[in-house]
């Protein structure tokens, strides 16, 4: 559901999981080391025959550890590229204010938007998994019904002046 914010837990271990989706790995490392790793969110049975490509997260570049070739993804717009040495991050940009789920697409595909830690000082931080929301926008039947009352009461005013 646009919006929904997705964790992975214990990415590390046999026991690792997601909080929407499946998990797929490539290879018998379940881990992923501090730089030149990738991870996409993508629709199909399986990491062999993806259907289409979401999204996609490297912690040092995209290369020979995952590449955007043929994905359709862009770094900047899709994909996010973050510091190498990166061992754990969160995006820590703006979650509310934006008029459409869209319009989050930049923000989220921004490395300086992103806490990248690298240094073992994550493992008592808590996750903030906040969904992302979109600003209420009027419904112009609503507005134009609201105009016509004011006009319609202003102009009651006038008759009795």
């Amino acid at each position: 559901m646009a919006g929904t914010v997705i964790r992975f837990s214990k990415y590390d271990q046999a026991s690792r999981s997601v909080s929407v989706g499946s998990l797929f790995g490539a290879g018998g490392d379940n881990g992923i080391n501090a730089s030149n790793e990738t991870i996409y969110a993508l629709l199909g049975s399986n990491a062999n025959t993806p259907t289409a490509f979401l999204a996609a997260i490297s912690n040092g570049g995209f290369g020979s550890n995952g590449t955007l070739a043929n994905t359709g993804l862009a770094v900047g717009s899709s994909a996010v590229q973050l510091n190498s040495g990166t061992d754990y991050a969160e995006y820590a940009g703006p979650r509310s204010g934006e008029a459409a789920f869209a319009d989050y697409r930049l923000l989220v595909n921004a490395n300086a938007n992103w806490t990248n830690l690298g240094d073992g000082s994550f493992a008592a931080r808590v996750p903030n998994t906040e969904n992302f929301t979109v600003a209420a926008v009027p419904v112009p039947g609503a507005v134009w019904l609201f105009g016509s009352a004011l006009a319609g009461f202003l102009g009651v005013s006038r008759r009795k002046a």
